[in-house]
């Protein structure tokens, strides 16, 4: 399974994070992977991830006590990249964020 270094912004650019994503396609329309390593806004180590794939786009999420994600991602295979868009809610601040995703491969 391939790591993919990623970036999540916000639209001004003033909220920058970063982390390590792994998607794998299951079969049958699921997906799973793990977020590791996520800087903010809550500092993250692994975050379970679970969900659908669909040809190359991919809808996974996961929580825990401090936090919900969902990813909604495609696979750009021109540019060999994810792209797309991350809504983290913090449970901690009742705080919604809207973010959009890049990412590039290590592995």
């Amino acid at each position: 399974m391939a790591i993919w270094r990623t970036k999540l912004t916000d639209f001004s650019l003033r909220k920058t994070f970063s982390a390590e994503l792994t998607l794998e396609d299951q079969g049958n329309g699921h997906a799973s992977g793990t977020l590791r390593d996520l800087s903010g806004p809550v500092p993250l180590q692994l975050l379970e991830l679970a969900g659908t794939v669909k040809g190359n786009e991919f809808s996974v999420g996961g929580s825990n006590k401090a936090l919900g994600i969902l990813l909604n991602l495609t696979f750009a295979p021109f540019i060999f990249a994810f792209v797309g868009s991350a809504r983290i809610a913090v449970h901690d601040k009742d705080q919604l964020l809207n973010l959009y995703v890049v990412t590039r491969g290590v592995e």
